[in-house]
This record gives structure tokens, C-alpha cells and sequence, in this order.
């Protein structure tokens, strides 16, 4: 009697991979924005005063098309019909609640790091030199 596995890494990652191209397609807006946005702050050719506004627009757009993926993952076809805006761009309820559990959880590993980190023995100027005894 041979028994088959209730998960298979292959369908996974079939449907994962699958999924992409659709994905892409249904919240291309959401995501070139944030490509943009992304490409505007790593490239530094925004003044550093203009920083925290590129941070509070990679924060919203990364909700919009957090949510948008889930609406596309989720119903589909019937997507739009369940909130999912123009090019993946909208912020509601779903947007809302993810803002809220991203924020605690970075808020809870930004303090755990800044805790714990001189509890390990280290400065933080050492942090990121591999060099201990700074």
C-alpha cells in the first residue's frame, strides 16, 4: 500500500511560479510605482530631505499592491469586484489591516533589535564591521 503525500513541492511550486505572470498583470500600476519609488531612492538623485516622503509613498504603495496580490490570489477573475482598483492602486479595509499587522510586527522586531543588540556585548558602531571590540 503506498500512501501519497498531501503536499506536493512541485504543484507548490508550479502554482507559485503560475501565478506571476497574473499577478503582474492585474497590479502593474501598484508595482511599477513602487519600482520607481524604489529606484528613486536607491539611485540619490532625490535630496535627502525628500527621503521620509519616498518612505511614506514605498510604505503605501507596498500595502496597495500587497492587497492587490491577495485580491488576484484569492478570487481571481472576480477581483475587481472585491475591491481590487485601477492597476492594482486602492486602500481600503484589506490595505488597512495589513498596515496594521506589518506596523506591529516591524515595530516588535525594531525594538527587539534595539534591546537585545547591547546585550549581545556589542556597540553599535560595530554592528555591520564584523569587529567586536570597538
Amino acid at each position: 500500500m503506498t500512501v501519497k503525500p498531501a503536499f506536493s513541492v512541485i504543484a507548490a511550486l508550479k502554482a507559485a511560479f503560475g501565478f506571476v505572470p497574473t499577478g503582474i498583470a492585474r497590479a502593474w500600476l501598484s508595482l511599477g510605482l513602487l519600482l520607481i519609488v524604489f529606484g528613486l531612492y536607491q539611485s540619490g538623485a532625490v535630496p535627502q530631505a525628500a527621503h521620509p516622503v519616498l518612505l511614506l509613498a514605498s510604505v503605501g504603495l507596498q500595502f496597495a499592491a500587497i492587497g492587490a496580490l491577495y485580491r488576484v490570489a484569492i478570487f481571481g477573475a472576480y477581483a475587481r469586484a472585491e475591491g481590487l482598483g485601477f492597476g492594482g492602486l486602492q486602500f481600503a479595509k484589506t490595505e488597512w489591516a495589513s498596515d496594521r499587522g506589518d506596523a506591529f510586527g516591524r515595530f516588535v522586531l525594531a525594538d527587539g533589535l534595539y534591546y537585545l543588540k547591547p546585550c549581545a556585548g556589542c556597540d553599535y558602531e560595530c554592528v555591520g564591521s564584523g569587529d567586536r571590540d570597538l
